[in-house]
């Protein structure tokens, strides 16, 4: 606090649309401790060919090697501002469960409803349309990259 005083920073954290918008991740809701750094789209931060011992190093290597089952990803679901999220809503595709939105928001300045969720590797393509369950029946969602792009790009 000392350090930004001059410039007038402060403490603070983005608000949660600001936060999936940016793609940051909130430990116990888009990430815990059954998920992987790999799955949470963390890699660029694994070192995983340094000399260093670590514990899960192994185990992130083999999955490297394996190739990662599930990652999480960004999504625009379709329809009015979305409920607030109490538990993760399942993803499907083609009528087979595919995964979970973990944290949603409707977001005034991209005019769209912006989540982030862990889906199956294959979905995690942009473009591709999964169907949400959610309080209120199902909606449309389509993947999309994290951060999200503008309004323009919509």
């Amino acid at each position: 606090m000392l350090a930004g005083k001059s410039f007038d920073i402060g403490p603070g954290c983005p608000n949660a649309i600001e936060r999936i918008e940016a793609g940051l991740l909130s430990y116990g809701n888009d990430v815990t401790r059954k998920d992987t750094a790999l799955e949470a789209g963390l890699d660029r931060y694994c070192a995983l060919d340094a000399p260093i011992d670590a514990i899960g190093r192994d185990a992130l290597r083999r999955q490297a090697a394996e190739g990662v089952g599930r990652r999480i990803c960004g999504l625009k679901i379709s329809g009015d501002g979305v409920p607030p999220i109490r538990n993760p809503w399942p993803v499907s595709s083609r009528g087979t469960n595919s995964g979970a939105v973990t944290s949603a928001a409707w977001s005034p300045r991209l005019g769209t409803n912006v989540a982030l969720g862990m889906l199956a590797i294959d979905l995690t393509v942009p473009g591709t349309e999964v169907a949400v369950e959610m309080p209120g029946g199902t909606r449309q969602a389509v993947v999309t990259e994290v951060p999200f792009a503008g309004a323009s790009q919509r």
